[in-house]
């Protein structure tokens, strides 16, 4: 039931890029956390069509070898699939980015950068990549942006407080902890999208999505009882999983 949750989400993902970017051929692909999850069977889902090109971002070598080993299965079963398995190169041109990768109650309190590690994977990371990417894109090409964000990113403003002096919120992003600190990044991840639909114009579109409740390997560390209570809390403003591909 959890891959067939994931792959419902991917299809979503996939036929929402063709409605909105007129896609047909040779487009330039990267997904982050692509080896697991919703980034994983988005990537299947887009090689199974076989006009892109796919560029899996993971922090794990190992991991990446046994995403891009499902993949090489797929393209045996389809007929019109055709990839080349590589290196990124530092000056590669995409044109979309899904930003997938994300974290949800880390054991780790603070990663080898200083920083608490929620805010850096689902955030910070992600925002560095696309400044990143954004500099080496040509002038006139045209990138579309997905960030996956959460619908509990309502609670920031009500459950938990938003620093209103915005000079404090790196402070803010800092010392949160489990929840909050989760609700935080989804919500500057939202902020995301709307930066860069402002800031660049017309050369980047970015889209802010909730991909509702999907039981993802991300949500591993969800078993204290008071975890479990919050879980409870928020099932209306979530949405139900999808059962079963219509």
């Amino acid at each position: 039931m959890c891959r067939q949750n994931n792959l419902i989400v991917a299809k979503n993902i996939e036929e929402n890029i063709e409605k909105n970017n007129s896609i047909n051929k040779n487009k330039h692909v990267m997904i982050t956390g692509g080896n697991q999850g919703i980034g994983l069977q988005t990537a299947l889902l887009l090689a199974s069509k076989g006009c892109y090109d796919i560029t899996i971002a993971c922090r794990n070598q190992r991991r990446a070898e046994t995403a891009l080993k499902q993949l090489k299965e797929r393209a045996e079963q389809s007929n019109n699939f055709k990839s080349k398995f590589s290196w990124l190169s530092l000056d590669f041109i995409f044109d979309i980015i899904i930003l997938n990768a994300g974290v949800l109650l880390p054991k780790e309190k603070s990663t080898n950068d200083g920083f608490e590690p929620t805010f850096q994977v689902n955030f910070l990371g992600h925002f560095l990549l696309i400044d990143g990417i954004v500099k080496h894109q040509c002038p006139k090409h045209s990138l579309r942006v997905i960030t996956l964000t959460s619908v509990i990113q309502r609670l920031v403003g009500n459950i938990f407080p938003l620093e209103k002096n915005v000079e404090k919120w790196p402070e803010m992003f800092q010392n949160a902890k489990r929840w909050k600190a989760y609700a935080l990044s989804k919500f500057a991840t939202a902020m995301l999208a709307q930066h860069l639909n402002t800031f660049y114009g017309d050369s980047v579109k970015a889209f802010a999505v909730h991909p509702g409740a999907v039981r993802t390997q991300m949500s591993d560390n969800v078993c204290h009882k008071g975890t479990r209570k919050m879980l409870f809390f928020l099932r209306r403003l979530l949405i139900e999983p999808v059962r079963k591909q219509k």
